[in-house]
């Protein structure tokens, strides 16, 4: 769909082009469309971080009213490819779907004027057909080694752990850790950490990074947590926020700092301090209401992303709600539309509808349709799926309806933010990536939700 206001400036360049100009139509050359190639890769991700094709996908091109214009397939690798003659496309991709022990369902994702020049991906999810083949992966426990606490309070692992044992002032021991890698590579790096008081009731800190989980005899690892925390203070209007470290791609030292808190611990002088980032997240709970037919919720956020602790550490939400309508969410047409720009400066608006689908022979099956577009325009789901009329319909039932509105502070063009998601960056696959690019160095969210009974 292609906005009032965006047809209106095109009209009036349309005019302005065509006043004072001496060429003759005759001299005008036709500008012929250059055909261009636009590809994405499906994958899907195993327990260790490998990827591998996910064919489990179709895509569909629509034109601006959301009409279907061909349907694509990927091959044995999962790339779907095809020829294009124009800068930025539209499309859906419909992909099976299947966690844990829920049947299987659909996700469905949709881009708005997507950029066809840009190498696209998607991530899948179907555990039932993981292949785990490619992982090494060794549980044992973990015996961490440490400074006197007289009490403890944060213990925190990067990998996952059954919970922990006060074993003495000295020592923590985990149970149960899980630490996995593709077979014949490197051990991830993972950290321990401890949080807490000593004796004389001052907040310390002792961690301990590591990058070897080969499986002993006696099925423990025996750690010492040789780095030590430094107290770092804080500005006094401090909001309430989490921290952590970025390192390889993977969230370490995570801490929660209460509103008004005036210091906190932080582990800075570790073997990886100089490849460090530091990813700080604070939030702001505008309404949250429970009703007879459901909740709702509205809150926004801001993320910071910085080589510098202190840097990361700015992160601010206002006191005073967006002007937006959490009661009746009359921004939402029935007929499909939306309109958020009053919400603010927030280029993206990201809708998720959560159905309840069903079937003959299955019952209820869940389908997830995500759509992302600007801050106004028509939704995907305003017109029959091509293919998928008897799965979405009038009668099928919405139960979650999610909205995110988002604002990187380093870019004001849609085409970033499309390109972005595009590239399924903001994905946190099984591996546990996580992104640190510039484009969500500086993020500010608005989050609204309506959960219905």
């Amino acid at each position: 769909m292609i906005n009032n206001r965006y047809l209106l400036a095109f009209s009036l360049l349309s005019l302005l082009g065509g006043c004072g100009s001496s060429d003759s139509d005759e001299d005008k050359t036709p500008v012929e469309p250059v055909e261009q190639t636009f590809s994405l890769t499906s994958l899907i991700t195993n327990k260790c971080g490998k990827e591998s094709a996910f064919t489990q996908v179709e895509l569909l091109l629509q034109d601006d009213n959301w009409q279907l214009l061909e349907k694509y397939l990927p091959d044995e690798n999962g790339v779907i490819s095809f020829n294009v003659t124009t800068a930025n496309i539209n499309y859906t991709l419909v992909a099976k779907n299947q966690q844990g022990d829920e049947h299987q369902g659909l996700d469905i994702t949709s881009f708005y004027q997507a950029d066809s020049s840009v190498a696209a991906k998607y991530y899948g999810r179907y555990d039932q057909q993981l292949d785990n083949s490619s992982c090494e992966c060794v549980t044992q426990d973990v015996e961490l080694r440490h400074r006197s606490f007289t009490t403890r309070e944060l213990v925190a692992s990067s990998l996952p752990y059954a919970g922990f044992e006060e074993v003495d002032e000295q020592t923590t021991l985990y149970r149960d850790v899980e630490a996995c890698r593709i077979s014949g590579e490197a051990w991830p790096v993972q950290s321990f950490m401890v949080l807490g008081t000593d004796n004389a009731g001052d907040a310390i800190g002792a961690a301990d990074i590591h990058d070897n989980f080969d499986a002993n005899e006696d099925l423990l690892w025996e750690f010492s947590a040789v780095e030590v925390a430094d107290e770092i203070a804080l500005e006094n209007e401090q909001q309430l926020m989490f921290s952590a470290q970025i390192i390889q791609g993977s969230k370490h030292f995570p801490l929660t700092v209460a509103e008004g808190d005036s210091s906190l611990i932080l582990f800075n002088s570790h073997l990886y301090s100089s490849e460090a980032d530091y990813f700080s997240q604070t939030s702001r709970v505008y309404q949250l209401k429970d009703t007879f037919f459901g909740t709702t919720l509205t809150e926004a956020s801001h993320q910071k992303i910085s080589s510098d602790y202190s840097q990361s550490f700015e992160v601010e939400v206002s006191e005073n709600k967006p002007d937006v309508d959490d009661e009746n969410f009359s921004e939402l047409g029935s007929d499909g539309s939306y309109d958020y720009s009053g919400a603010g400066n927030y280029p993206l608006a990201v809708i998720t509808y959560t159905y309840a689908a069903y079937d003959a022979g299955i019952g209820l099956f869940p389908v997830k349709w995500t759509s992302y577009g600007p801050d106004e325009g028509v939704l995907p789901s305003s017109v029959p799926l091509s293919g998928y009329e008897d799965v979405i319909n009038d009668d099928t039932d919405v139960q979650l309806t999610d909205i995110e509105l988002i604002r990187s502070m380093s870019s004001s063009d849609y085409q970033d933010y499309i390109r972005y998601y595009q590239q399924a960056k903001q994905q946190e696959v099984e591996s546990k990536n996580v992104d640190s690019s510039d484009f969500v160095g500086d993020l500010k969210k608005l989050h609204l939700q309506i959960n219905l009974n």
